[in-house]
């Protein structure tokens, strides 16, 4: 079982192969890792995957935002949570909702970047997933994928008729994406 090197993005026992970190969000503005801890129980390959994300700098959009873990090898999922930090509120999980599973693939939460009237911003959360199959031999892989939705815009745009040019620019939903990856071997 691996664990993620949170500075290098590299695995430990990998270092020299491809960095276990990709996406738009840049590491001066969010840390994040993904840990597998093997945990017993008789007959099975069990195992307790883990990822944690804190934000170092503010984003420009608070919407809603969303985490996933993703594995292969057909591991069913047992059981998952989520856990939320927002600055001056506490750690606490009633604003993650179940955005996504996917049986013996991957688990999803969604929440929000911002809360009440002042508001108060996200810094911390964590995804925790427990998965296991029958005693077997192999390698698998998990990802962790942090997305955040921001705004784009698209235009100018011109139109012309009889009267004149019109200008239209458009609105619409985007988002950056941060994850992170590492394999282990059961």
């Amino acid at each position: 079982v691996k664990q993620e090197d949170m500075e290098e993005g590299i695995n430990q026992d990998d270092k020299g192969k491809l960095p276990s970190v990709r996406g738009a969000i840049k590491s001066n503005y969010m840390t994040m890792f993904v840990t597998v801890s093997r945990l017993y129980e008789a007959g099975y390959d069990k195992f307790e995957l883990y990822s944690r994300f804190s934000w170092d700098k503010d984003p420009a959009f608070t919407r809603t935002d969303g985490i996933a873990l993703a594995w292969n090898k057909d591991f069913t999922l047992i059981n998952s949570s989520m856990y939320l930090n927002y600055e001056t509120i506490g750690i606490g999980s009633s604003n993650a909702y179940l955005s996504g599973t996917a049986p013996g693939a991957g688990v999803g939460y969604a929440f929000p970047m911002a809360l009440g009237y002042k508001p108060f911003f996200l810094k911390i959360g964590s995804i925790r997933a427990t998965i296991r199959k029958h005693d077997s031999k192999g390698s698998a892989n998990v990802v962790a994928k942090y997305v955040h939705s921001t705004i784009s815009f698209s235009g100018p745009t011109f139109s012309f008729s009889g009267t004149g040019p019109s200008i239209g620019v458009g609105i619409a939903g985007s988002h950056d994406h941060r994850e992170v990856y590492t394999n282990w071997d059961y």
